[in-house]
């Protein structure tokens, strides 16, 4: 007696992390200054960061692949259309059936 060989599979569902980085260049302006109660400037780092953000989304920024990390995604679920199919099967419909 020839028996077929049934192979079975797990489906896992996965998600993919990119890291790209990119290096931006700001200007040292006068809106970037605070003024010290003697008379000197210093740079306000946070507004400065906040504009190489804004930089840093111009189409013509140079980014590069720095890390891409692939792992199972914390929630797990059917891929799209299985748990139709299943749920058909349950109620006694042929999977090929539209």
């Amino acid at each position: 007696m020839d028996e077929a060989v049934r192979t079975y599979f797990v489906s896992f569902r996965l998600q993919r992390t990119t890291t790209e980085f990119a290096f931006v260049s700001v200007p040292v302006t006068g809106d970037l200054m605070v003024e010290r109660p003697d008379g000197t400037g210093r740079i306000d780092v946070d507004r400065m960061v906040q504009r190489a953000v804004e930089m840093g989304q111009a189409s013509g920024v140079l980014w590069q692949l720095e890390e891409e990390e692939i792992r199972p995604h914390p929630i797990q679920t059917a891929p799209p259309g299985l748990a139709e199919g299943v749920a058909d099967a349950e109620r006694g419909a042929s999977p090929d059936a539209v």
